[in-house]
């Protein structure tokens, strides 16, 4: 299959064109599956643990970040699987002591996983690994994402996303967290 061979994208597309030809969202498990990859397992279940962040959780994010394509890269020049900015990539990769780091370090699978999980497990640290918040930082900066929980507070974390105020920050909290529920539901569930 076109995802046990790298292709996760392409694979993710294909059974995207297909559910859309379908009409349906009664999906096989199997398709529902390409719908929601684990992309680079070899990569991402080590690196993503390795940061006490749960590996489907950094998935879920991937999806929506890049949509699996490893050369992604954004009109903001954020770049690869995990869209971290070149500055934010700078500072990760002295925190951890990555001499010789590059920017286009980026595009590479294992770079961009790795400090994907490490950037996203600082922003879970950083509100008490609540999703919204941390998904918010994730995609608005830290700072915007600290002013919204001092204006808002986190007491209803629903009425918390709904007042984000960046319409693309507030979309891409309710999707990460639904590809989220997505991939538990797939991937945790009892049967195969």
């Amino acid at each position: 299959m076109l995802s046990e061979q790298g292709e996760v994208a392409y694979a993710y597309r294909a059974a995207g064109r297909l559910q859309s030809d379908s009409g349906t969202n009664e999906l096989p498990r199997a398709l529902q599956r390409l719908l929601y990859p684990v992309p680079y397992p070899e990569l991402l279940l080590p690196l993503a643990s390795a940061q006490g962040v749960d590996p489907l959780l950094l998935a879920a994010l991937i999806r929506q970040e890049s949509a699996f394509e490893p050369q992604a890269r954004s009109p903001a020049d954020a770049r690869g699987l995990t869209q971290v900015l070149p500055s934010t990539g700078q500072g990760i990769a002295a925190a951890l002591g990555r001499s010789g780091w590059q920017p286009e370090d980026l595009f590479r699978p294992a770079v961009s996983i790795e400090f994907g999980a490490f950037y996203l497990a600082q922003r879970l640290a950083a509100y008490d690994n609540q999703l919204y918040p941390a998904l918010a930082g994730y995609n608005a900066g830290d700072g915007n994402a600290r002013a919204w929980v001092r204006d808002f507070g986190l007491a209803d974390p629903d009425l918390f996303v709904e007042r984000i105020p960046f319409p693309e920050t507030h979309d891409y909290v309710q999707r990460v967290y639904a590809n989220y529920l997505n991939y538990q539901r797939l991937y945790r569930s009892a049967s195969p």
